[in-house]
This record gives structure tokens, sequence and C-alpha cells, in this order.
């Protein structure tokens, strides 16, 4: 745990949260999406994740600086100019991730995860890991989880810019 602060829509302050890496908040129940931001060190990425304000816990990752940038070395990705990074979690099953609505997104750009956070090279994430979607385009995004084997999807909007990582969390 580090400690941080973040701005969340439904609050007027920010909320630092301490290095124990627990802070509770009380929030308003308003039946909606909302988003948070997290701010960014020398050491870790700014994010903004998607959350519900019906949900008991928010969990907030901080993403190492380090490790995005080995990823994209070690897998030669290249940064397409008018893009962000769109970064996800996959619980309780295995699944494959899709952009939605944008036509001739390159494989290259989807790398899944395991939970340890090394790359999985397969055509599909894997329960307690995840995804990274490099060159994903700025603006409204829709990221789309499909369960291995099942007749499922599961779809989540995300803003997308170039100075965060867009953060978003499937429960399967």
């Amino acid at each position: 745990p580090k400690a941080n602060n973040i701005n969340l829509q439904t609050g007027g302050d920010v909320i630092h949260v301490p290095k124990s890496g627990t802070s509770v908040v009380y929030l308003p129940l308003v039946h909606r999406m909302s988003l948070l931001q997290c701010e960014g060190d020398d050491e870790y990425l700014p994010s903004l994740i998607t959350y519900n304000d019906q949900n008991d816990y928010i969990h907030v990752p901080l993403i190492r600086k380090e490790w995005l940038a080995s990823i994209k070395e070690q897998l030669k990705i290249n940064d397409t100019p008018e893009s962000g990074v769109i970064l996800g979690f996959g619980q309780e099953q295995d699944f494959e991730i899709y952009l939605g609505g944008v036509e001739n997104f390159s494989a290259e750009n989807l790398v899944y995860f395991d939970s340890s956070g090394q790359i999985l090279r397969q055509s599909h994430g894997v329960n307690g890991g995840g995804f990274i979607l490099f060159n994903a385009p700025k603006g409204l995004n829709s990221v789309v989880a499909v369960p291995v084997g099942k007749q499922k999807i599961y779809t989540q909007l995300i803003p997308v810019d170039d100075l965060s990582v867009a953060i978003v969390n499937f429960r399967l």
C-alpha cells in the first residue's frame, strides 16, 4: 500500500488515503456509475477509474510506470497519437476482451497478464488476472468482456485520455 490522493466525482474534497492503503469515506447513494481520479507521482501513473456508487468498497490499484513501460518495450508496442491506455481486471472466470465500436484495432495492442502481472501469451485472460489495451482511441470507449465458454457479455464505458490510465474491473 501507498499513500495517495483521490478525487471522486460525487465528492467535493480530495480524499487522502494514508500509507495503510485504506480510507473510509461515506458517500451519498445516488445509484449511478461514477468516476474517480487517482493522482500519479514519480513511481505511479495517474489513473481514472469507473465505480458504482452502490458498491460497498472501491478498489483503486496503483499502476507502476516501470511495469507498464517494460511490457510496451518487451512487446515492441509503439505509441499511436491521440490514444491512451485501458487497463482492466477480470475476476471469477477466464475471459476475452474486445474494444467495442473500434474497427481495425490491432490484436498486438491487447495484452493479457496473470495475477502477478506476468504477460500471458494466449488469446484470453485468466481469473484474477487482467488486460491492457494500448493505443485505445481518446474519448469514450466501450470495453467488452466475454467469459470463456459462456453466452454472456459484460461491458463498461470508460473515458480515455493520454494523461492517465483508464481502469476497469469486471466481476464475471
